[in-house]
């Protein structure tokens, strides 16, 4: 399994840990804070996105590193 497919079977269970594992691989030199809630939704975990991802060096900064999709 290469990393994208990785991706896509964590997108398709818990799509915000999907995307903060992403941030991670495409940016591994900030430090990222961030937040997720997780819910159980018809019997199947569901995630919200409470908080976009920041680099915990400049908080103020809410963002995206350039080379993330």
């Amino acid at each position: 399994m290469n990393t994208e497919q990785a991706l896509e079977k964590l997108r398709s269970t818990v799509p915000s840990l999907a995307a903060m594992t992403r941030q991670v691989l495409h940016c591994p030199d900030t430090v990222w804070g961030g937040a997720f809630e997780l819910r159980r939704k018809d019997g199947k975990l569901d995630s919200v996105t409470v908080q976009n991802f920041y680099d915990l060096r400049q908080p103020q900064m809410t963002t995206r590193c350039s080379s993330a999709p």
